[in-house]
């Protein structure tokens, strides 16, 4: 079995924000950017891995993973916003949503 670095990678750098803003929030995190930038860099790493794991480039990763990676990154993005519960399950289905179709619009943006 190969050991995937990218997606290790990848997990632990979004666990760690996810932390980071939902277990250790302080003045830190108040600055006018942080969170914007934390965020932005969520939505554009998840677009860029759901890109690469295109059906049409890895056939083996199929819909329930895409849908996973949309929901855990939308559980980051409302860890990132400070949210409350009604948010989190919000931002879960959306990035749910986006990671089953949004692969297919992202074949259209010229990288």
């Amino acid at each position: 079995m190969q050991m995937r670095w990218f997606e290790l990678t990848l997990a632990t750098v979004m666990g760690a924000i996810f932390t980071a803003f939902h277990f250790l929030p302080g003045p830190w995190c108040d600055p006018a950017p942080v969170r914007p930038l934390a965020g932005i860099f969520v939505v554009v790493v998840t677009m860029l891995y759901l890109y690469l794991v295109d059906d049409e480039r890895r056939p083996l990763v199929g819909a329930w993973h895409r849908i996973d990676v949309g929901s855990v990154a939308g559980l980051i993005l409302a860890a990132i916003a400070s949210g409350s519960g009604e948010l989190y399950a919000l931002l879960a289905f959306v990035g749910a949503l986006l990671g089953l179709i949004g692969f297919r619009w992202l074949k259209h943006v010229p990288f």
